[in-house]
């Protein structure tokens, strides 16, 4: 399974270690939620995703960071968990 997001650049510290994680390969784990009222929830949780090194789009006036193809790993089908609510 992969994972592709995009981001705007900020200086925020998980914005850097997001792009160091990145750059040294080092896995981390991505929580999505998606709606916001009981009973129309869903959530998906990856716990070990490489993120690749994200490519830079300047064509806006704000930085673009793009993750495409990160890779969520795991073992025996664990590498992703969905829960509805």
């Amino acid at each position: 399974m992969t994972l592709q997001l995009s981001m705007y650049e900020t200086d925020e510290g998980a914005v850097q270690d997001l792009f160091r994680a990145s750059r040294e390969r080092s896995p981390i784990s991505v929580m999505l939620q998606l709606g916001e009222q009981p009973g129309q929830l869903c959530g998906l949780y990856l716990p070990r995703v490489v993120p690749e090194v994200p490519e830079f789009v300047d064509s806006d006036i704000r930085l673009e960071w793009s993750f495409s193809a990160s890779r969520a790993q795991g073992e025996a089908d664990d590498e992703i968990f969905i829960a509805f609510g």
